[in-house]
């Protein structure tokens, strides 16, 4: 590769804030978001959430359900809480083993 090309490259990449050190992580709150897959449609569950009068709710959602409605596919919310503490319970226990 020309190495003022790659100069040249970098300036750019510089000016756009593209340096991939600087970025920030894409964290979210939804640990197993894109994970579970949907055996009705086989698509994968997103993080989604209902705000109640008092409560936020949190929950892994199929996203043919999210995006096109039950029509589509009719599969359940899982509560993101129980099912992010179960998970992390799980692996929590199968660590300790020794």
């Amino acid at each position: 590769m020309n190495a003022d090309l790659f100069d040249k490259a970098q300036e750019v990449l510089a000016e756009r804030g593209q340096d991939m050190a600087e970025r920030a992580s894409n964290a979210t709150e939804y640990l197993l978001s894109g994970l579970i897959v949907c055996d009705r449609c086989g698509k994968h569950f997103v993080g989604t959430a209902a705000s109640g009068n008092v409560y936020r709710y949190r929950y892994y959602t199929c996203w043919s359900r999210n995006r096109y409605g039950t029509s589509t596919c009719d599969a359940d919310r899982l509560p993101a809480e129980e099912l992010d503490e179960a998970i992390l319970a799980g692996l929590l226990r199968a660590y300790e083993r020794p």
